[in-house]
């Protein structure tokens, strides 16, 4: 709910630069914008469509797993609550980011070179991608790109998977 002023925050600026201010701060001018609809409007136009559930092993003394559960929760969490407009298309790879161990994955196996598992950060979150693409599909949206993974996975049916990567593989 704010707009910067862009006229009173200019003004502000070039006079600083004028009082050969150089070290100082201005703050940006910002005017509230009013939301155009209240929480009971949106909240009566909004319905549940459709959900698809899968599971997973979520208890584990094993690492790698417990690896995997932490890149399934975190990229269920950035996602969780997110809206679309119609005619929007959502890019599973961009709305999630990249996925490094410097931006907080942790390595879990994932498929690498189409043929072998290995260890890679955000290992495991396929499975969200795949839980969102069969929700999807049992709502009728319309699926722009989905590839299925090269090795089957176990926790959907034959086929009903959708494969991401970092580098390129994206879900739509």
């Amino acid at each position: 709910g704010r707009a910067l002023d862009v006229g009173k925050t200019t003004a502000a600026v070039v006079a600083a630069i004028k009082a050969r201010g150089y070290n100082q701060t201005c703050q940006a001018v910002v005017n509230p914008v009013p939301p155009t609809r209240t929480l009971a409007q949106i909240q009566a136009n909004t319905q549940l469509i459709a959900s698809y559930t899968t599971e997973f092993k979520n208890s584990s003394s094993d690492t790698t797993v417990m690896n995997r559960v932490f890149n399934i929760r975190k990229a269920a969490g950035i996602i969780n609550g997110m809206a679309m407009a119609p005619g929007e298309v959502f890019s599973f790879n961009e709305f999630v980011g990249l996925r490094t161990s410097e931006g907080g994955w942790k390595d879990a196996n994932g498929i690498s070179g189409g043929k072998e598992y290995t260890l890679q950060p955000g290992g495991g979150i396929c499975q969200v991608s795949t839980t969102l693409y069969n929700a999807l599909l049992c709502g009728n949206v319309k699926i722009v790109y989905r590839r299925a993974h090269s090795i089957p996975s176990d926790y959907v049916p034959l086929g009903l998977d959708a494969t991401v990567d970092s580098s390129g593989i994206d879900f739509q």
